[in-house]
């Protein structure tokens, strides 16, 4: 019990005691509200900052780096770099908001900084404030109602994606050298995907959590953005603590094609490209691996699974996002298509632990392009290697396919068979079974040649599962059957690859 209340108790019947207590009481409030308006007034004037550098920054300030080692230590690695931070990471003195008013005022100034940014003061980083997020991390769009959101430089209509949105954009509109963001299914990927720059999701529990706000424990993970890869690799032998070994190089590519059928950027813009961009480093390329639906068991078995499917040289290819056309104030989000293909993308590296990097692709329509490169749980400097290596050639791979005319066909018919192929899947992933069974048909009608038959072995036996959702049994077992006569030789080996 405090010495005032003591106090009251002894000598609860003299006024002159009633009065000091009172005056006590009436300090205790009049100190508290001090204290709010100070912080309040401190967020205000942070809020005016904010309308500046595209939105991106909540609260701007500095963390000088370390004192720098004497002339003859090794030199600093970040040493004249500058990073943000989301607004989920512990600063000693500042209170973690966790993109909330009500969150941030019910909460004390952290009395530790997270484990990650004192890593990057330490080795020659400047950090210039914290950024704006989804708020409590929930959401993929990167609005926030209370502080805005923060500009896409690339793409000004459209949302920067979330929850790392801040510190996607202060990289993007080069406010800072790299930033740092939170991953749990896609925070990081996303908006790296639509605002053009390169975001890394490392495997899970690779980077120390200590200083952070948690959401999801058993998925969270914290990633980085950056513009050069080299600046994302030295971030991530900083954090990830790896040790200077040689690097291996990727030698395989695994293309996820049920992956690449959900997005809406053509294949052109991700795979052509891809291929062509590692053919000249290795020389040789590319398995397709179009069975996979061993990677959506258990998560337990995943881990397994990934690693035994890409082994030491392998890495998954993957698009980072299906929809990369997301508007402002837009209620797309919500919707379950893209829910749906959203999460099937995403959780490949969430659900197996994975880590993953996206890469951004040039534009195509005037929407920013992205794919992902994935690998196995524990495989961070591999992966991280690999985009050192093959980010230039990737680059101007872009360049010539958009200097260049669309990949013709043997017959000029490839194009049109696709893009019917892809409306055929679009309307089966939607249930619209008419649609599909027609879509397919043209496909069927279109198709002269031995090449464009055997790449309808998918559209056809989507068709059959078509009719027989529509009850039409004995039709579907036609279709099947026809389908195997297709390809000479293969006959049943087919229908377990693709089903």
């Amino acid at each position: 019990m405090s010495k005032t209340l003591n106090l009251i108790k002894a000598n609860a019947s003299n006024p002159k005691v009633w009065i000091v207590a009172g005056i006590t009481v009436a300090g205790i409030v009049l100190l508290a509200e001090t204290t709010r308006r100070r912080r309040r007034r401190r967020r205000r004037n942070t809020m005016i900052v904010k309308t500046e550098d595209f939105g991106a920054f909540l609260e701007r300030f500095e963390l000088i780096p370390f004192p720098q080692p004497p002339p003859s230590a090794a030199k600093l690695p970040f040493l004249g770099l500058t990073f943000a931070i989301k607004d989920i990471f512990d600063v000693k003195g500042y209170v973690t908001g966790f993109g909330n008013p009500d969150w941030w005022r019910t909460h004390e100034p952290s009395d530790k900084t997270a484990v990650v940014v004192t890593a990057l003061l330490k080795n020659g980083a400047k950090c210039v404030g914290k950024t704006v997020m989804d708020e409590l991390a929930f959401g993929t769009t990167g609005e926030n109602k209370h502080y805005g959101t923060p500009m896409n430089p690339k793409l000004p209509s459209n949302v920067p994606g979330g929850s790392s949105s801040g510190s996607a954009v202060a990289v993007a509109a080069e406010l800072v050298d790299f930033a740092l963001g939170t991953d749990t299914i896609g925070c990081i990927r996303v908006p790296a995907a639509l605002c053009g720059i390169l975001g890394f999701r490392p495997s899970h529990g690779a980077v120390s959590r200590i200083g952070l706000i948690p959401n999801s424990q058993s998925l969270d993970t914290i990633g980085w953005f950056a513009r050069d890869p080299s600046v994302l690799s030295r971030v991530g032998h900083v954090l990830l603590k790896v040790k200077a070994v040689e690097p291996r190089r990727a030698r395989r590519l695994v293309f996820a094609d049920d992956l690449f059928q959900l997005s809406k950027v053509p294949k052109q813009k991700t795979l052509y490209v891809v291929s062509k961009a590692l053919e000249k480093l290795s020389g040789s390329i590319n398995t397709k691996y179009k069975n996979v639906k061993v990677l959506y068991k258990v998560r337990t078995e995943m881990w397994a699974a990934l690693q035994s499917l890409l082994k030491d040289d392998g890495i998954l290819v993957i698009p980072t996002i299906a929809d990369p056309q997301l508007k402002l104030n837009s209620k797309k989000e919500y919707s379950t298509e893209f829910h749906d293909t959203a999460c099937a993308v995403l959780s490949v590296a969430s659900m197996s632990g994975g880590c993953q990097v996206s890469v951004p692709l040039g534009k195509d329509a005037g929407y920013p392009v992205s794919v992902s490169f994935v690998s196995y749980h524990g495989a961070d400097k591999f992966l991280l290697d690999t985009v050192l290596d093959i980010y230039a050639s990737l680059q101007n791979q872009v360049r010539f396919a958009s200097n260049s005319a669309p990949l013709p066909d043997v017959n000029g018919t490839l194009d049109a068979s696709e893009l019917l192929k892809e409306k055929g899947n679009a309307a089966f992933n939607r249930k619209q079974w008419d649609k599909a069974d027609a879509s397919n048909k043209l496909i069927r009608t279109a198709a002269r040649q031995y090449y464009l038959i055997k790449r309808m072995v998918m559209a056809y036996l989507r068709r059959g599962t078509a009719r027989e959702s529509l009850l039409s049994y004995k039709e579907a077992l036609q279709v099947h059957s026809v389908h195997i006569g297709f390809l000479p030789g293969v006959g049943y080996k087919c229908l377990d690859t693709f089903c």
